[in-house]
């Protein structure tokens, strides 16, 4: 007579409350990205009607956001920019994604100079004043793509004491996520147009990346796991508010040749940054995820 064999346990069903919660997580990320959208684009209003009301000297094409120069890029191709801030940020990805495969220390600052370099171009600029999608690019070059690169170069041969590292994540990823909001606002102080707050935006970018790369060991990951939370969480929201978006944030964007309308052109911006924060912040969040090793 074959032995009893023990009942087979009912296979378990996905747990509800987790999925109610992650649900109710989607829906509250949803409206406050929603709410983000509304409160810029009645901010981006306001100050344009400000702008308009005050007499002003000629500014580039994104209206009160000073971008393009001014008279002297009023003449250059939007399409023609944002293609040479595209190329220049598949290149960079491509080196991102590649770097572990051994040397590439060349490449990698080869990179990082053409970034900054291509950045600063009048081309550049003056399709930034004329695309959100341009504007992202560029914004994605200084902050993200550009000083990951340089830190994860340095990292390679100096590293900086891990007290200190740890102590620059989170104000670093603070002042990240304000960089990024003011990029959205068009204020001709913190428009792309200004020389002086892109040198700032790649600065915060760097600091940031020093205090997230800094410090591989797991024991010491929470410092850099809560600065990529802050900082990721509300660009994302920024992004996610852009693609909702249903008229543009900035209204002086004339996209002039872009070959998209206002708001595709924005929800474009969003969806490219949405994309390369996972490439670049995602892995960090997975190493500092990882337990110490006994």
């Amino acid at each position: 007579m074959p032995a009893p064999t023990a009942p087979r346990p009912a296979a378990q069903e996905p747990p509800r409350p987790r999925l109610l919660r992650l649900a109710g997580l989607a829906a509250v990320e949803l409206l406050v990205a929603w709410l983000l959208a509304q409160g810029l684009i009645r901010l981006g209003r306001l100050l344009s009607a400000r702008s308009a009301a005050e007499p002003e000297p000629l500014q580039g094409a994104h209206g009160g956001h000073g971008q393009g120069g001014g008279t002297a890029g009023a003449h250059l191709s939007p399409v023609t920019g944002t293609v040479t801030l595209a190329v220049a940020c598949a290149l960079a990805v491509t080196v991102w994604l590649t770097r572990r495969r051994g040397g590439g220390d060349e490449w990698r600052l080869l990179a990082v100079i053409a970034i900054v370099v291509v950045a600063f171009l009048p081309v550049a600029q003056a399709a930034a004043g004329a695309s959100h999608l341009a504007m992202m690019i560029r914004l994605m070059l200084l902050l993200v793509i550009a000083p990951s690169l340089l830190a994860s170069l340095v990292y390679r041969h100096r590293r900086a004491p891990a007290a200190v590292v740890r102590r620059l994540a989170i104000p670093a990823a603070l002042g990240y996520a304000l960089i990024m909001l003011l990029w959205h606002l068009p204020t001709p102080a913190t428009g792309p147009g200004s020389a002086l707050f892109a040198l700032l935006t790649f600065a915060a970018g760097v600091a940031l990346w020093v205090g997230v790369l800094g410090d591989p060991d797991p024991v010491h990951a929470t410092p850099q796991r809560v600065a990529v939370y802050l900082a990721g969480i509300p660009a994302g929201l920024i992004g996610l508010a852009l693609i909702l978006a249903g008229e543009p944030i900035l209204p002086g964007h004339p996209h002039a040749g872009a070959g998209l309308s206002a708001v595709a052109d924005q929800r474009a911006g969003g969806l490219l940054m949405m994309i390369v924060e996972a490439i670049f912040l995602l892995p960090v969040l997975t190493r500092a995820a990882r337990p110490a090793s006994s």
